[in-house]
Order: C-alpha cells, then structure tokens, then sequence
C-alpha cells in the first residue's frame, strides 16, 4: 500500500511540476487568496509550445473524492458550452488522482473589486453576468445554480466571465446534479432562495430555471456592491447599490417565486432610455461583439463615438477587448480605415512585446493591401507607431510596399508617402536611401504638383545627414540647383533654404563657380520672401568662401632670384609685354570672329593647348647684348579654327573654308625679342587692365554667364600669370597648320613676326604654283 501511495504521489508531481508528456502545460504559482471559495485550485500556467500565458484549474480526486462528481460534472459542461461571457475551455486531463481544465488566463472577481470600484465597470460586469445566465436559462434550458463572486472571474481586458458550473444541469433530468450534490457545495443555504430552504432541492424541478437564478443573481449583485453577506434579511438593504437599479433589484429578490423578476426582463429595463445599462463602455462592448453583423453607416457613427470616448476607457478594456475586436474586422475588411486609425491609436500604449505579439502582423498585412484608403490610414498614423518597427522589418517587408505610394497615380498618396519618408529614415539602411529612395525623389522633384515638388526639397534637405558623402556633394547641390529654377516660389524658397542648411557639403570650387551663380538668380526674384532668402542663402555661401580664401597663400608665383640672370628653370617675371600680348591676341580673336559665317555661333570657336619642347634663341632689347635663352620646356599655342570667307583660284570667290590660325601666346622672358616690337607697330592698344597678383585657372562657365568683355576664349583668360608656355595640339580636320619652313624669312622661331611673315610667304607661293600652272595649261 506504502508502494502504490508512493507511485500516485510520483505521478501527480511530475503531472504537477508539467513533466507528464500527456500534458502539454506547465503548472506555475498557486493563488492561495482563491484557496478554499471553491473545489478547484487555481493555477497560472504556460503552454510548452508558445510560452503563452494560461489559467489552470486542478481538483485532488484523490483528497476529495467525496467532491468528484461535483468536479467531473464541471469538467464536462465546460467543454460543451460556448458563449463570449463564460469563461473559455481551452484544454483539459483527467486522471486517477487529478482533473486539470486549462482556460484563458483569468483571475478571480474578488481581485477585480478590491481595485476598481467605478460604478460604469461594475454595471458592465453586471450586464455581462446577466446576459451569461440568460444564456444558459433561455437558449439552453439549464439551471447554473452556484452563481457568486467565487464563481466570476475576470479576464485581461476586464470583462467578467462566468464559471463555477459544478450544479449547472438541466431540470427535466431525472436526478439533476443540483438536486442530488447541491449541499455540497460551500455556504450553498446562503445563496439559496426562500422556496428551496422552505421544502428542499427537488423544488427546483417545479420551475423554470431563471426562478433559481434570478435570486442567486441579486445576492450577487448585493455583494458587489456591499461586499459579504452576514444575514439573511441584509440583501434587503439598499447599502450602496445605486438607486437607479435598486427597484429591479428587489424585483430579482421576490419572496413569491413566480412573481420574480427573470434575467431577460431586467437587460430589457437596464437598456432602455436613461437605463441603467445606457453606459459608453457597455454599447461599445455590444457594438464590437455584434460588429460583423452591422451597417456600414452604423459602424461609421461607431467609430466617431469610440474615438471621441477612447481616452475614457480603461486601458485594459482597449488593449484586450477593442483592439483585438478591431484587428478581426480589418482582417475580414469590415473595418476599414477608420478602424485602422482606432487600432493605431491604441497601440501607442503598448509596450514592445505586446505591439509585436498584437499589433505588428495586422500592420505588416495592411501595408501590403492595394486598398489606398487603408495605406492612406497607415500613412497618416505612421509617427504613432514607426517607434515600435524593427529595422528588418521596415527594410524587408514595409518598405516595398511603401515605396509604391511614390508612384502612384492619386496626388494625396504620393504627398503622404513622401512626408513619411523623415519618420522612416533612421530605420532605413544604407543601400535603400542612397539608391531606393534617391531614384524615387528624383522623380517627385519634377511631379506635376508643385506642393510635391516643394516637399521633396524639404525632404531632401531634411535627410541629408543620412546619405553618403557621394550623394552629399553631387546629388544634392544639382537637385537644389535645378529647383532654383521652378515656377513655383516656395519651391525656390525651399531650395535655398536647403542650400542654406546643407552649404557645409559641398566643395569650395563647387561654391564658387556652380552654387553662388544660380542662387544670383533669384537675387531679383519677383517674390520678395525668395529675394530675401536669397540674400540670406548667398551670405552664408560668401562667408564659408571667405575663410578659405584667407587661409590661401598670397600668390603662387615663384620669383627669381636678385642675381639678373634668367634661366630656364625660373618662371619669367611679370612684364608690360605680358598683358599688351594678350590685348594683341584679343584683337587677332575678335578678328576671326568677325569672319565666321552667320550660320556659325561662338560655339564654333575652340581653344586648345597641349606643351611641347621649343628652343629660342634671342637678343636681349633692355641691355642689347645676345644670349641664347635656354630651352623652354613648356610653350601654350593657342588653336583657333573658323569658318571664313576665302578666294579659291579653281572654285571662284565666296567659297566657304575653314582657317586654322596658330597664335602663339607672349613669350614671357625677362624681356621679349627685338621682332616682337615690330608686331606691334600700327596696333592700338586699349590699355592694360589691372594686374592681378594671384594666377587663376578659369574654366569656362557652365551657364555662358560671363559678360565682362575680358572673355578671348583662352585657356587662360586674360591672366596670363597661369598661362603655360608650350606647343599646341594639332587639331584633327581637313586642313592641317602650317609648319615653318624657312625660319630665317622674319624674326625668329617662336616669334610672332616670324609665325606671321611665313605663313604669308607659304600662302604666296601656293597661289603663284597655281597660277603658273593654270597659264601652262592654256599655253598648250
């Protein structure tokens, strides 16, 4: 016998302790403040599958064997019965020695009271008991029989639910449960009516069920509101139930059997006008039940109540009881985007793990619906939960979803998604908003809507801490660059203001030459708020300018040395020659331009320089001794190709040819040879402008802005400190420049009056050959 109590204990601990394969369940902490209300102890308790949270109810057949029929007649109708206000069966074990029924997690009702006593709860509460015991009176003919505090518990969301089915039974039975084991139960001739204690437990079978129940119900509903009763005739006493009910109340506790009130007819009274039931939280719980069931117009005031009052309402009722009512209607697309907003403005109050266990799959699901009502939802509600996404899941199963909203075809959709945008970049990678996302806004840039293309500016400005250094210094300034010049004044606002903001980005040449020049433009905007802004905008640009240029050397000429010899290695000293040469070759460039063909533009005309080796040799004009100059490494030739008007002896006047004319740029000596003077004889000259005393490389302006008439198309401008000196390239063409062939004709090589004098003396002797040999022709 020691043995096979030693083999039952084994058994019920592993049972207990949920190693027992059969049982899928394990049993955690008892709540010893429900110990000894009922014959079951109640246990927390988690499912070994999911670790989701469960309530576990365990009767000892072994220590209450005298109680089991009690147990067992519980364990069965709580698998039979379904309804929203009894308590849910989830799963259950039956053994020798222990019944375990396995509910949603639940706490008893006592708990519930001790910490809210808030008369619109406890009426709620009412109401549900009462439609659980109509239920089970009406639709299924059964006496509860043990209805008390002991026997409601209460779930997450606060909502009661009614259990203790121990007595529940029909009573057209033979031998009804409640009729045979009723005095088993603990303080049953407390809650017993006055019928029942007059004759016994088979007067039950002599009414209906609601006679029985509707007494038990007004006990109940004494103790909510009084606490324990003491005596019999205390239920009398009105205490602190409210007066609006009281008269219903005693109609429930009627002496005369017949004549008391059934549970059906006390939910009509509470219902009506000015009811006790006529509260927010008992219609809204009404609403969502029946939500599938009810008119879109219906459902639409629903919503507009349930927002205008969801700030009242417990935070346990919206997270467990309106919330997954909501997330069923989007799923089965009977919410529709009002219900989305509802729902999102629920879970801003969650925590991590309840929006992830929650919220997060309907979420992820409404994202990827083509219903532009809900994205339009979405889109709207995204700051109120974008702080609970995770970066994978934005990346991998939101974002392209979301990025459709940029192209698509309804305006209002492409101006949320792109407002979206600033809430969803610190959880976007760094592939998606350098390639993605830039591809998209180049497109918004030049929407057909000019609020869009002003947003996309903002935004660009907005996120431009997040791209890469690449988009930083390229994409930005061009994108910015080319607002400038939209027809929409806030547009071009916004475009200077994100210059503004974004002016440390970009490099100090880009400034200068690319940025500063566009936003002169809008220095003489015909909006006054862009005309300041631009003021403002090109200030900020000229100071960052400013202190780079202070930080510049001075000049990056490199002077020769005292001594007064010149050598090939030191750069030439500045002379009067420097800037009269290029004023020469001004001239010789406006000449040529005055040429070209009235289908030719200044386009037509080009400058190129490529270095070659070229020795000199030389008088020196100052001190009129001879020196050979050592040989200059690099010489700057200009190539200037035309289209002119040229005689041709074969083809007759007028014939249109091109002329490619070598210019040498000043040879820049100490001094120039003796030839060079002779270039000079007869030219006026119109005066040297100002020298400058930094060398600068300009490049030709990317917009043709410049109007300064000092512009000759050389590399070099007219500062001739940074010219180089070399040979040019020879340009590819139909007519190659002519080379020297004589070089004692004038001057020599590398001087002007000797470039000159030979090609005249070239361009003679080719007409004087076909001259001779058009006349030998005709001779024969």
């Amino acid at each position: 016998m020691s043995y096979f109590s030693g083999l039952v204990k084994s058994t019920l601990s592993r049972v207990v302790s949920g190693q027992e394969p059969s049982f899928p369940y394990i049993l955690k902490e008892k709540n010893y403040e429900y110990e000894g209300s009922s014959i079951w102890s109640l246990h927390e308790g988690i499912k070994k599958a999911d670790n989701s949270p469960v309530s576990i109810f365990s009767f000892d057949c072994v220590n209450n064997r005298h109680l089991l029929p009690l147990a067992k007649n519980h364990f069965k109708r709580v698998r039979t019965l379904r309804h929203p206000d009894l308590i849910r069966y989830i799963d259950g074990i039956e053994t020798g020695e222990r019944i375990y029924v396995v509910t949603d997690p639940i706490t008893p009702l006592s708990e519930q009271l001790k910490a809210n006593k808030n008369n619109d709860f406890l009426f709620w509460g009412i109401y549900k008991i009462a439609n659980a015991v109509k239920f089970l009176n009406v639709d299924c003919n059964l006496v509860h029989g043990n209805i008390r505090l002991s026997s409601i518990f209460t779930n997450k969301a606060g909502e009661w639910k009614l259990g203790g089915f121990e007595l529940l039974s029909s009573v057209q039975e033979e031998n009804p449960v409640i009729v045979s084991y009723g005095e088993l139960i603990h303080d049953f001739n407390k809650y017993a009516s006055p019928e029942i204690k007059k004759h016994s437990l088979r007067v039950i079978k002599d009414y209906e069920p609601q006679v029985t129940d509707s007494w038990q119900y007004g006990c109940m509903i004494y103790e909510v509101f009084n606490g324990d009763i003491n005596y019999p005739e205390q239920i009398y006493q009105r205490g602190a139930i409210p007066m609006n009910i009281f008269s219903q109340y005693k109609s429930l506790l009627a002496p005369e059997p017949r004549t008391r009130l059934d549970l059906s007819s006390f939910i009509d009274a509470g219902l009506m006008s000015n009811g006790y039931f006529q509260s927010d939280l008992i219609q809204i719980n009404s609403f969502l039940e029946n939500f599938a069931m009810k008119e879109t117009n219906e459902k639409e005031a629903f919503f507009r109540k349930l927002e205008s009052s969801l700030d009242k309402l417990p935070h346990d009722f919206c997270q467990y009881k309106i919330l997954p009512e909501l997330s069923k209607a989007l799923e089965f697309g009977s919410g529709g985007p009002r219900a989305l907003g509802l729902l999102v403005k629920i879970g801003e109050h969650l925590n991590g793990t309840e929006f992830e266990t929650q919220l997060l799959p309907i979420i992820v699901k409404m994202f990827s619906l083509p219903d532009r009502t809900i994205r339009l939802s979405l889109l709207e509600n995204l700051g109120r939960f974008v702080s609970h996404l995770d970066k994978a899941i934005i990346n991998n199963q939101i974002f392209p979803h979301f990025a459709s909203g940029f192209t698509d075809s309804v305006p209002v959709l492409r101006e949320h998604t792109l407002r979206a945008v600033l809430m969803l970049i610190p959880k976007l990678n760094e592939r998606i908003i350098n390639n993605d996302l830039m591809r998209h806004l180049a497109k918004l840039q030049v929407d057909e809507q000019p609020g869009i293309r002003t947003n996309t500016v903002i935004c660009m400005g907005k996120i431009a801490s997040s791209l890469n250094d690449s988009n930083k210094k390229k994409v930005l300034s061009n994108a910015f660059v080319k607002s400038l010049k939209d027809p929409f004044p806030h547009a071009r606002m916004a475009s200077l203001m994100a210059l503004n903001a974004t002016v440390d980005y970009y490099e100090p040449v880009e400034k200068a030459t690319k940025i500063i020049p566009c936003i002169s433009t809008c220095l003489l905007d015909p909006e006054k708020m862009v005309r300041d802004q631009a003021f403002k905008c090109i200030g900020t640009f000229i100071k960052k300018l400013e202190i780079i240029a202070n930080s510049m050397p001075d000049t990056t000429v490199i002077r020769p040395s005292n001594s007064g010899q010149t050598s090939g290695t030191n750069p030439p000293q500045e002379g009067w020659t420097d800037w009269a040469v290029t004023s020469i070759t001004k001239k010789i460039s406006d000449t040529i331009d005055s040429t070209v063909s009235p289908q030719s533009t200044p386009n037509n005309i080009q400058a190129t320089s490529a270095p070659t080796p070229l020795a000199h040799s030389g008088s020196n004009s100052r001190n009129g001794t001879s020196s050979t100059t050592a040989p200059v490494q690099e010489s700057t030739y200009t190539t200037f190709s035309a289209t002119k008007n040229s005689f041709d002896p074969q083809q007759g006047m007028g014939k249109a040819s091109t002329l490619t004319t070598l210019v040498p740029e000043p040879y820049k000596g100490k001094s120039g040879p003796a030839s060079t003077t002779a270039a000079f004889a007869g030219m006026k000259l119109q005066g040297p402008p100002k020298p400058k005393t930094t060398s600068t490389f300009f490049k030709q302006d990317p917009w043709d802005m410049d109007t300064s008439g000092w512009d000759d198309g050389l590399a070099g401008d007219w500062d001739n400190e940074s010219s180089d000196w070399g040979t040019p390239a020879i340009p590819s063409g139909k007519f190659k420049p002519l080379t020297p062939i004589n070089a004692t004709q004038s001057g020599k090589p590398g001087d002007m009056n000797h470039k000159f004098g030979e090609r005249r003396t070239r361009l003679t002797e080719q007409r004087d050959k076909k001259k001779t040999g058009s006349l030998g022709a005709r001779r024969l």
